[in-house]
């Protein structure tokens, strides 16, 4: 079975769980930015990081708006 059986099936036009929010989207609260200024200076100086929070909060959201800030060159 596909997506495309999926969606068709309950009639569905997107995916009901999508995790892409754009960036006009993000809520950019102190908290976000901090972990985000943490993540970026753990890849930047190439050391492990972990990333921990209550289920819900924006873990994903979070890693992914980093990705896509991340230059694909480098």
């Amino acid at each position: 079975m596909t997506m495309k059986h999926v969606l068709q099936h309950f009639g569905l036009h997107t995916a009901p769980f999508s995790r892409a929010v754009t960036d006009a989207a993000l809520l950019r609260h102190k908290s976000f930015e901090e972990a985000q200024a943490r993540i970026l200076f753990a890849l930047e100086a190439k050391t492990p990081a972990l990333l921990t929070a209550d289920p819900g909060v924006g873990k994903s959201t979070l890693i992914a708006a980093i990705s896509d800030s991340l230059d694909a060159a480098r």
